[in-house]
């Protein structure tokens, strides 16, 4: 399946969600203008992002990180938000009543509120109520054309990445005596959970190394270090490429 959204759309929408890529899950001209077919494709994965496209070349839709399913109930979200693009600028509009954020009905595509339904009622069409837990001006949203020519989920998927956290012997004077001691320093754990904290990124993904500086001799402990994070840059870089020959082979299909 190939997107309707340009590049530069997608990184606009991905600039607001932090270090993300969008991997297409559903297109309505494919698989059909259905609740049902949403539901089978989009449920359960995560967050989301949905745009909606029609003749008057509006392109819009909403950002969950809350998985849909077909409960009927709505669910709560702080950092839900529908939008509008123009051009390659993104307008926000962001939920005021976090608690009716997403509603999961089961004859429809993404149910924002009650302010934006995309393929509301198994329909190529939009329900638009402005004011209903998203406030955002009509017009400017989808120019009042409330018939879709395409439909489009995307899942968010957060884009590995690894930190290597250097100078380890200068930080703790255990570590120095020993680098084979890094593990079990309690202050370096203390480190890479801070670090870990601040970017964002799993604590498995920060890798603690010490540097070549001074040494005139090699040393096999730190060589290890070194060896195991290339070894983890080379399996990120692997996974990386699997996907992205995947991803090239479904579009030459």
């Amino acid at each position: 399946m190939n997107s309707q959204l340009t590049r530069e759309q997608q990184k606009a929408i991905c600039s607001q969600l932090g270090r993300v890529k969008l991997q297409l899950l559903y297109k309505a001209s494919v698989h059909g203008f259905t609740g049902a077919a949403f539901h089978q494709r989009c449920d359960n994965q995560g967050p989301t992002v949905s745009v909606g496209f029609n003749a008057t070349g509006h392109v819009f839709g909403g950002y969950t990180r809350q998985g849909f399913s077909q409960s009927g109930q709505y669910v709560c979200d702080d950092q839900a938000f529908v939008f509008t693009l123009q051009g390659e600028k993104l307008l926000q509009y962001p939920v005021t009543t976090s608690a009716y954020a997403v509603k999961m009905v089961g004859n429809c595509g993404p149910y924002f509120g009650e302010a934006l339904v995309l393929i509301y009622g198994s329909q190529a069409v939009v329900y638009s109520g402005p004011g209903n837990y998203y406030t955002f001006n009509a017009a400017e949203m989808h120019g009042n054309d409330l018939n879709m020519t395409e439909c489009e989920v995307y899942q968010v998927q957060a884009i590995p990445q690894l930190v290597l956290m250097t100078k380890v012997d200068e930080v703790c004077p255990f570590v120095a005596q020993d680098i084979r001691n890094i593990y079990k320093s309690g202050y370096i754990k203390e480190v890479m959970q801070e670090t870990s904290a601040r970017l964002g990124v799993p604590l498995s993904c920060v890798i603690p190394v010490k540097n070549y500086s001074q040494e005139l001799e090699l040393d096999p402990d730190c060589d290890i270090l070194l060896l195991s994070a290339v070894i983890q840059m080379l399996r990120f870089a692997d996974n990386y490429f699997d996907e992205l020959s995947d991803r090239l082979r479904n579009i030459e299909t």
